[in-house]
């Protein structure tokens, strides 16, 4: 085991205390100013950051406070702390975890000081919150403390960080968190996933760039970047990748995390079928290739027949590669991460099986109505298992 990949032993209860921690977030909307009473009584406590300007979240539609996430621990706040939010004095949300990361099921809020992100983010968990709510870019956010520790069980558990260091990683492989895709019925080395080889957030572009000259990569999925944002990060470690987008041959989606909305399913049905119709091997990558890109390979091996084990144990290999988690050495751990993120992506799609099917759908149809819901004809689909499938 690397010893910088170490994560602290997390025993066997804390998966069982996950279950009862991550219920407790409670949402109130648009109150009246009837409710002043209760906000007096959150001003009055001792740490809270006052309001402060809120920044739009472009990335995940997300509101995110106007100060560092340095600033935000140095009033006080520490992860698994839970917190009371108001949003100009009118929107109110109670009991909302702080964590390092999106340890949190579909449609749940948490705020999160994510490593690498510069502000903390008030976020929905796999969807989004700017966007649903009446807040614009003059609204104000104040967020105080309302229980130390209340979600501590659950950021312990799930908490983790992994090196940008090449040298401390066996492979570039793992390092760039690149592989083939094998559920199902896929046909061998044809798509791929991997983290960004255009994004240096975590200096993995370049190696990440070499891995897809070196499998021939012929077309990408670019879940994360919009047109800007690519020619921003374009750089000379990054030719041929900038070269494939010069082609045509990079389709950048710039999605968010809300995998079950109806927008994101369009773009991900038109993306992979537009995919589908140029010559591969086929990339798809986010920045890290994990939760994105997680979920568009989940829908991908889903259409090749994958079972549920195949789709979860793909999604764990990103954890196995940055973190050295796997079920036979840190088997908490292991499975908080598929109780809370794995699970939830794999029910993104069960919960996309049209209304009219009898029984209990298989995984397969299930991605089959997620594309159909996307605008795709059963003809379309059955193109896109045939190009991907053998």
């Amino acid at each position: 085991m690397r010893a910088s990949k170490i994560i602290n032993i997390v025993t066997a209860t804390l998966a069982l205390a996950l279950a009862f921690t991550l219920t407790g977030c409670s949402e109130i909307q648009q109150q009246s100013s009837k409710s002043a009473g209760g906000s007096e009584e959150i001003a009055a406590a001792e740490i809270t950051t006052g309001y402060v300007n809120v920044v739009k979240d472009t990335n995940f539609n997300g509101i995110m406070l106007d100060m560092t996430e340095e600033e935000f621990a140095g009033l006080g706040f520490e992860l698994g702390d839970s917190v009371d939010i108001i949003i100009d004095n009118t929107m109110y949300f109670e009991n909302v975890p702080y964590y390092s990361g999106y340890f949190a099921a579909t449609g749940e809020l948490l705020l999160v000081s994510y490593p690498g992100e510069p502000h903390p983010n008030f976020r929905r968990a796999q969807g989004t919150l700017w966007d649903d709510i009446d807040v614009t870019e003059n609204s104000r956010i104040q967020v105080t403390l309302r229980e130390r520790g209340a979600y501590l069980d659950t950021q312990e558990a799930l908490d983790m960080t992994y090196s940008n260091d090449r040298a401390d990683f066996a492979t570039d492989e793992e390092f760039a968190n690149f592989r083939a895709l094998t559920g199902g019925n896929l046909k061998q080395n044809l798509a791929y996933r991997s983290a960004s080889p255009i994004d240096n957030t975590y200096l993995r572009a370049s190696c990440v760039n070499k891995l897809v000259e070196q499998a021939g990569i012929g077309y990408s999925l670019d879940l994360s970047d919009n047109q800007d944002e690519f020619a921003a990060e374009a750089g000379s470690s990054c030719q041929y990748y900038i070269d494939l987008q010069a082609k045509g041959c990079v389709d950048l989606l710039d999605m968010n995390t809300n995998f079950g909305g109806s927008a994101n399913r369009q773009l991900l049905a038109t993306a992979l079928y537009n995919m589908c119709q140029h010559q591969g091997p086929y990339l798809v990558h986010c920045v890290e290739g994990k939760d994105r890109t997680g979920f568009a390979c989940m829908l991908i091996e889903a259409l090749a027949g994958a079972s549920e084990e195949e789709l979860i144990g793909d999604y764990m290999i990103t954890y196995a590669n940055y973190y050295n988690i796997t079920e036979a050495n840190e088997t908490a751990k292991y499975d908080a991460v598929v109780n809370v993120k794995a699970n939830d992506l794999v029910n993104v799609l069960r919960n996309a099986a049209d209304s009219s099917r009898t029984g209990t759908p298989t995984l397969k149809e299930c991605a089959e109505d997620y594309l159909k819901a996307g605008g795709l004809s059963t003809e379309q689909i059955a193109q896109i298992e045939s190009t991907l499938c053998a």
